[in-house]
């Protein structure tokens, strides 16, 4: 009975190390999506780069054919048209970068202001994997973190009506 306190107060602890053990975890996995997120990103800017760059090129392609009376006004206000569609596809892709960055900035505690540029240094690895489902399964059961808490959480409650029963004895 007088042990009670102290194995409650030993689980509560425990309980703690494992919320902090599930923090950590997910921290490193925002950060790692985010990662690659980011490489996505840059990505993204390179394709936007080369439409819009390819689409400049057709514009004064046919600007310089309706110049010549080649190309009729439509045609070049289309390429036009396309040429700052293109422009802002980059735009949008330049600002969906600056967010990922200041995200994953965000999540490893760097300043935004430092005045550098963050970029991915490696590539996703190409590489097929075939992992054993049964042997992950069992591992990530044995090693989850939230499993752990809630046992200690339900021995935790067991212990809490042993001494809640003990306290109705006289």
């Amino acid at each position: 009975i007088n042990r009670i306190p102290v194995v409650l107060a030993r689980i509560n602890t425990d309980v703690s190390l494992a919320t902090f053990e599930s923090s950590v975890r997910n921290l490193v996995l925002d950060i790692e999506n985010t990662y690659w997120d980011l490489h996505a990103a840059y990505r993204n800017l390179e394709t936007a780069k080369i439409g819009r760059d390819s689409a400049q090129v057709t514009w004064n392609n046919v600007y310089e054919k309706k110049n010549a009376g080649v190309e009729n006004a439509q045609a070049e206000a289309q390429s036009r048209e396309q040429y700052f569609f293109f422009r802002s596809q980059l735009e949008t892709a330049l600002r969906d970068l600056y967010n990922v960055e200041n995200r994953l900035r965000y999540l490893m505690g760097i300043a935004a202001t430092d005045g550098r540029l963050v970029r991915p240094k490696d590539e996703p690895s190409a590489a097929r994997l075939a992992f054993d489902w049964r042997q992950i399964h069992t591992e990530a059961l044995m090693r989850s973190a939230e499993l752990r808490q809630q046992k200690w959480v339900v021995e935790r409650r067991e212990l809490e009506l042993v001494a809640a029963k003990n306290l109705l004895l006289p």
